[in-house]
């Protein structure tokens, strides 16, 4: 536990003293964020009339909720990027057949580049021979 590190901040205008592994950006984050949640609780209708059990309940419950749908939208986004790695590796096995297609096809036009200058020297030679018989 060497890396323990204390931390000072302000929650709901009281200070404390918080121990912890996390960065101090972090823990102060993390504070900044429960004063957020206290700042819209204060703007509540009846907030200020609440007991301080019903305060401590209110900011567990939004917490959770928070903690909830946040939980939520990461597996969303886990599950997406798990299709998504699926469709980018049948569009990578797509291309990889397109390239090994592709290069078979560029084959062949090689080829039959090579079959059509030898089929144009021969009926070069063939029409030089009809005139030489035809001057005859």
């Amino acid at each position: 536990m060497d890396n323990v590190k204390s931390v000072e901040v302000n929650i709901n205008n009281k200070y404390y003293t918080i121990c912890a592994v996390e960065s101090e950006e972090y823990i102060k984050q993390i504070a900044s964020y429960i004063n957020s949640k206290y700042d819209e609780f204060k703007n509540l209708q009846g907030y200020d009339k609440m007991n301080v059990d019903m305060k401590t309940i209110l900011m567990e419950i939004n917490l959770a909720d928070d903690y909830f749908k946040s939980d939520g939208k990461y597996i969303e986004c886990y599950k997406d990027n798990e299709k998504n790695k699926k469709e980018i590796k049948g569009l990578t096995e797509e291309l990889i057949t397109c390239q090994a297609l592709n290069d078979e096809l560029e084959d062949d036009i090689k080829q039959l580049k090579e079959d059509f200058e030898k089929a144009k020297r021969k009926i070069d030679k063939l029409e030089s021979e009809l005139a030489n018989i035809r001057k005859k």
